[in-house]
């Protein structure tokens, strides 16, 4: 792991092998994230759509690594992102992707 944790500034970032277990320690990022920011009525859907964004990673994605970042976008508005190094732009995989569009607003990309 490696990366940056700066939650005064609104925005955690951290770099991650691209293994299942991955999961756990992204949602332990994103529960840091929002007590830092006294959000922590969010951190149930947040872990919830963090773990559901990774498995994905992990299983649609190839490279090593993926990275996981939590951004405070607005002042109870959290935007959580997985992204690995490929310029492929993602698919919208319907079912997987339901449980993250349930408690979340749709994904986008940079």
């Amino acid at each position: 792991m490696n990366g940056t944790r700066q939650a005064g500034t609104g925005k955690v970032a951290e770099e991650f092998p691209r293994e299942p277990e991955t999961a756990r320690a992204a949602r332990r990022l994103v529960e840091s994230a929002l007590e830092f920011w006294h959000l922590t009525a969010l951190t149930d859907d947040a872990e919830l759509v963090i773990s559901e964004l990774v498995a994905n990673a992990v299983r649609h994605t190839k490279g090593p690594q993926i990275t996981v970042s939590v951004d405070l976008i607005a002042e109870q508005r959290v935007r959580l992102g997985v992204t690995d190094g490929s310029r492929a732009m993602p698919h919208l995989h319907r079912p997987r992707l339901v449980t993250s569009e349930a408690v979340g607003s749709p994904w986008s990309t940079p």
